[in-house]
């Protein structure tokens, strides 16, 4: 039965690309079905009697076995060549599962009379034995205890597959969240470097970024914010003066007092940060956008770029995430 994996190759062709009998390779013979686990109970007769009605199909790369949704009139033996498994309803380019040689499928429409799950196309060139569902009636009506194996097989296989699935889905989970770990360990890493390219601009150190990182976290706990967003802005803060990338070696390194015209400038190094740090879903990011821009503002209003005063002052913390 179908197994989980992740594997993409192309989307499944239209019906217009699907297989044909017309070249069909050579005749099956009876040891062939002897080696498939559904049928091996069968006595050589009916095994001889299976293998005279089977059709031998060979298909092209990117043809369509069947399609999902179709009448369940058959099922098919690998011979040779790799089968894709898709479900075109939910993603039509995420092969559930490859069938190779010696596997069955196709069984679950053949036994239940119900629509096809799942549409198999070839991965590449490959042939198969298709069994006609009357043929098979036939046969195991006359082999009960044969009929009894072959459901008891199938029951084993879909109680297998869903064990599968579910550890699968455990292991696909846990490969989340280590990834989600990983990349906001590298987010963090690129803000930290960041802030520091920007001070290395004018002179200042890594120290003066950790400083101020481990001073923001402290006061941030000290006014009684949650551990997390404490956290938050002890990573985010590194940023604040990211906007000094964008104002001129000569205001940014001039030895003595600005101008006023030069001042003006500098402290555009608000607005090009948060420019810089605009347009992000990640709530470090977001956070550290609203200290680049507000990270000058003063209490009574003489800060700058808004001149914001008081409770204008937006609370880094409260930012959006």
């Amino acid at each position: 039965m179908p197994r989980v994996r992740a594997e993409r190759p192309r989307a499944a062709p239209p019906p217009s690309s699907r297989s044909s009998a017309r070249d069909g390779p050579a005749r099956v013979r009876p040891s062939e079905l002897a080696g498939v686990d559904l049928l091996s109970g069968l006595p050589p007769p009916e095994l001889e009697e299976l293998a005279a009605r089977a059709r031998p199909r060979r298909h092209r790369a990117g043809a369509v076995l069947f399609a999902e949704g179709d009448h369940g009139d058959c099922l098919h033996v690998v011979r040779s060549g790799r089968l894709g498994v898709v479900r075109p309803s939910r993603d039509p380019a995420l092969v559930l599962h490859v069938h190779g040689p010696g596997e069955v499928f196709g069984e679950l429409a053949v036994l239940n009379a119900t629509p096809r799950l799942a549409t198999v196309t070839a991965l590449e060139p490959a042939e198969t034995i298709e069994l006609g569902r009357a043929d098979l009636d036939r046969v195991l009506g006359r082999n009960p205890a044969t009929a009894r194996a072959v459901l008891g097989a199938v029951t084993l296989n879909l109680t297998l597959a869903r064990e599968e699935i579910a550890s699968q889905n455990q292991l696909l989970e846990q490969r989340v969240r280590e990834r989600t770990v990983e990349l906001h360990e590298a987010q963090l890493e690129v803000l930290a470097r960041l802030g520091q390219a920007a001070e290395s601009r004018n002179g200042e150190t890594g120290e003066h970024i950790a400083r101020v990182s481990r001073l923001s976290h402290r006061l941030a706990l000290a006014c009684g914010l949650e551990a997390e967003r404490a956290q938050m802005l002890l990573h985010a803060a590194p940023m604040h003066d990211i906007g000094k990338i964008g104002i001129p070696d000569y205001i940014l390194l001039k030895p003595g007092r600005l101008s006023g015209s030069e001042w003006e400038i500098m402290k555009t190094h608000t607005t090009i940060g948060a420019g810089l740090l605009a347009g992000s879903r990640s709530p470090v990011i977001r956070l550290a956008r609203l200290i680049a821009l507000t990270h000058h503002e003063r209490w009574n209003g003489s800060g700058y770029p808004g001149a914001l005063s008081g409770s204008a002052i937006a609370l880094p913390l409260s930012a959006p995430g």
